[in-house]
């Protein structure tokens, strides 16, 4: 189920999921990324270090355990800037990187996930876009409910 909200995702239940896309680069630079690295400083030491160690993670997620939230990951561009993926291919890597995100919340037993217009940023995506596919993926996962923030 999708759910839009006029809210700071910050302000996201305890215990619920913080979801943001990422470059597989291991830098929290600037857009929400910054905030997340602001406000999860030792999530984005792990998202660093995880992205230096391997070679793979475009098309994937992870999230990190941050006590009062745990901070996901959608890895939906290689890098970032002007050397971003176009836009076919961050589409692309976010169907898969949501089909994982929903696998490990399933896994995890994290029922609540909240996240920004992911792509839409930065990454230049219209959101519908990405929306469309974030409706298709969370179809198969009903238990699990996903809310989008819109920042007042």
């Amino acid at each position: 189920m999708i759910e839009n909200k006029r809210m700071d995702i910050f302000d996201a239940p305890a215990n619920s999921m913080l979801v943001h896309a990422c470059n597989c680069m291991g830098v929290w630079g600037s857009g929400i990324a910054r905030l997340f690295k602001e406000k999860f400083p030792k999530t984005h030491e792990h998202y660093k270090n995880f992205c230096q160690s391997r070679s793979d993670l475009l098309g994937t997620a992870t999230f990190w355990d941050e006590g009062k939230y745990a901070v996901g990951c959608l890895f939906t561009s290689y890098s970032f800037g002007e050397d971003k993926d176009d836009e076919a291919k961050i589409l692309e890597a976010t169907k898969t990187a949501l089909v994982d995100l929903f696998e490990l919340a399933k896994i995890f037993n994290r029922t609540e996930i909240y996240s920004n217009k992911f792509n839409s940023g930065l990454f230049g995506v219209p959101w519908h876009k990405t929306e469309s596919i974030l409706v298709e993926m969370s179809e198969r996962y009903p238990e699990i409910s996903w809310t989008v923030c819109d920042w007042p």
